[in-house]
């Protein structure tokens, strides 16, 4: 489960600065080759040095990659971030439309 501060980090950076969203989102891609972490411990040194690096080129704040659990839980933010989009962007939204009543079998308005 992310937490909510994650989740409203990410809201807000993807309604201030979609791009730079786009570009960690890419970053975490690129790093994890499209597999998500199954925990902090599963994030190695090296990959982690990657991330914050690439954090420091685009200006993302450092209190995002001060531990690999802050990488591994906005890591999981976006991702969840990134389905839910795609969840609303599936559902499609029907109206239901109530039949008109004309009385008695329709014979009468």
């Amino acid at each position: 489960m992310v937490n909510r501060e994650y989740l409203d980090r990410v809201t807000k950076l993807t309604a201030d600065n979609p791009t730079k969203y786009i570009k960690i989102r890419d970053i975490f891609e690129e790093v994890f080759e499209g597999r998500e972490p199954g925990s902090a411990n599963d994030i190695s040194d090296i990959k982690y040095k990657r991330i914050c690096a690439r954090f420091q080129d685009i200006d993302v704040p450092f209190s995002w990659c001060c531990s690999k659990e802050e990488v591994y839980q906005l890591c999981k933010a976006i991702a969840d971030y990134r389905d839910k989009k795609r969840r609303e962007e599936n559902t499609t939204v029907k109206k239901t439309q109530k039949s008109k009543k004309k009385g008695l079998f329709g014979l009468f308005k």
